[in-house]
């Protein structure tokens, strides 16, 4: 979900070649980046999805979920690096609220698309942000991951 240029489910794609890898995105120009990085890496196994995961109905279960939704505060977006703040569409990088709402999605859609034993993988932003997005997994056991400089960027959730 927000798959962007599609470089996560790629990556997993090449890893696990026997897997079946779906990647959601909304935007036009990404689902182009998509197809065209699948080309690129001969990658079989992924099925593109054109959609708003806001309005979709998912008609499969998955052992996985991963996503690096849009997640900065509209507040903060100003705060931002110029090359991260022109470079990025601004719909990739934040909600046009308080960056949380993907995360309510994804735990809304958790309860009938992640099989049983699955996991979720989320990115985030900063560990101001972990304690929001905590409350409301917060029936869930979690692990979180540091990026390179350290600092804590990823959460997997487990049931």
């Amino acid at each position: 979900m927000c798959s962007g240029s599609g470089c996560l489910g790629i990556t997993l794609s090449l890893e696990y070649p026997n897997s079946h890898i779906d990647l959601v995105e909304i935007s036009d120009i990404a689902i182009e980046n998509i197809n065209s990085n699948i080309k690129k890496f001969g990658c079989n196994n992924i099925n593109v999805i054109h959609s708003d995961i806001f309005d979709m109905n998912f008609k499969e279960t998955y052992d996985i979920i991963i996503s690096n939704p849009p997640y900065i505060d509209i507040t903060e977006i100003h705060n931002l690096d110029h090359t991260v703040r022109y470079y990025d569409p601004i719909n990739a990088l934040t909600d046009h609220g308080n960056g949380l709402s993907f995360y309510h999605k994804i735990f809304h859609l958790s309860e009938s698309i992640l099989n049983p034993e699955g996991s979720i993988i989320l990115e985030f932003g900063n560990d101001q942000q972990i304690n929001s997005i905590l409350t409301i997994f917060k029936d869930f056991k979690y692990t979180l991951y540091k990026d390179q400089s350290n600092s804590y960027r990823a959460i997997e959730f487990t049931r």
